[in-house]
């Protein structure tokens, strides 16, 4: 794992150490932001992600040049990294999972291989990894603890939070496993809402007015259209939740569900998102090898399409095959979860 995370930090640094240098949202930040020595985000310039990532990329920033930015961020993060790998080891030794698992479904995916260094993901999939072990294993304060600290470093980790508390059967237990979730998400969160509350403020209201992107929303409404899609996304996902809630299954297969339910419902679906379902993958066996490579395949080919100029209106265009593969990837996950929660339904059909 370490060499695949290497390897994709160097693919990704800036010209000036490497040609070709692939775009990353590491180097996009630094470019547009304003990073450097003695600036704060949230307070010297905007910053969409959350505290804990923001912390991150102020250290990283404040030793100046661009150089010495992707170093430390690659130093940074790669702690996270073996996080993941180690949780998910820990996890498949305490469920009886083959341990290979991790190789075919994780580290060798196509999409851990391009994006692992390509935004700072790895650090919420770290913490989510963190904390599902810590679940398996009946430890529920650590776990709830680990799962607040991945929405402090990217807010999709914490979609699982009611499976995380549907595990409890008594309801003090559950707010108890809330409260820890939240009360670490609002910890991080706090003193920047204190010095600054626009600032902090905009990590949110920044990622809640964004556009559609890479969803099958953008042909159901078309581009102008934001606020129809958010609602639909909001009921799809609430459908799901309920769905997932009401089955009888393990703790791990629902929490691939929870998982496969927010980004086939999701209004933005960029494809280093795709990162946080390879932890399932792994866990959990709800898809044939080819499939969840065509899906991979897919997934990678939307970035590597992104920046062709060959057709008109760019990457977000309805009529751009990034768009078509986009699509195509998101609803084969909608398939896939369809299929694993209603078996019987799709077999009557059949």
């Amino acid at each position: 794992m370490s060499a695949i995370y290497f390897f994709c930090a160097l693919c990704h640094f800036p010209s000036s150490v490497v040609t070709p240098s692939h775009y990353s949202d590491i180097g996009s930040i630094f470019s547009n932001r304003g990073v450097g020595p003695n600036k704060v985000p949230y307070v010297d310039y905007n910053l969409e992600y959350p505290p804990i990532t923001g912390l991150i990329i102020w250290a990283a920033g404040s030793f100046g040049s661009e150089v010495s930015y992707y170093c430390a961020t690659a130093a940074l993060m790669y702690p996270f990294v073996l996080m993941t790998v180690i949780s998910l080891y820990l996890t498949c030794k305490a469920k009886k999972i083959d341990i290979n698992r991790i190789f075919i479904w994780c580290i060798l995916a196509l999409s851990m291989i391009w994006f692992v260094y390509y935004s700072w993901d790895i650090v919420a999939i770290g913490f989510m990894c963190a904390a599902i072990y810590f679940r398996v294993t009946n430890r529920t304060k650590m776990s709830s603890l680990f799962l607040g600290l991945g929405a402090a470093a990217k807010l999709i980790p914490i979609f699982l939070l009611p499976v995380f508390m549907l595990q409890e059967k008594k309801w003090t237990k559950r707010f108890q496993v809330a409260g820890i979730a939240l009360g670490v998400f609002l910890i991080f969160n706090l003193p920047f809402m204190i010095w600054n509350f626009n600032g902090w403020l905009w990590i949110y209201s920044h990622t809640a007015s964004w556009g559609l992107e890479n969803v099958f929303w953008l042909y159901l409404f078309g581009p102008s259209e934001t606020f129809l899609p958010k609602v639909g996304f909001g009921l799809l996902l609430l459908f799901f939740t309920i769905v997932i809630l009401r089955r009888k299954m393990g703790f791990l297969p629902k929490c691939w569900a929870m998982m496969a339910a927010f980004l086939a419902s999701t209004y933005m679906f960029p494809p280093q998102f795709s990162l946080f379902l390879l932890p399932f993958f792994t866990l959990v066996s709800v898809v044939s090898l080819p499939i969840f490579y065509i899906f991979e395949a897919a997934n990678v080919s939307i970035i590597i399409f992104w920046f062709n100029q060959y057709y008109p209106g760019g990457a977000l265009n309805p009529a751009s095959p990034v768009q078509w593969i986009s699509t195509f990837r998101q609803l084969l996950l909608m398939f896939l979860l369809i299929k694993f929660l209603f078996p019987k339904f799709l077999k009557r059909k059949g």
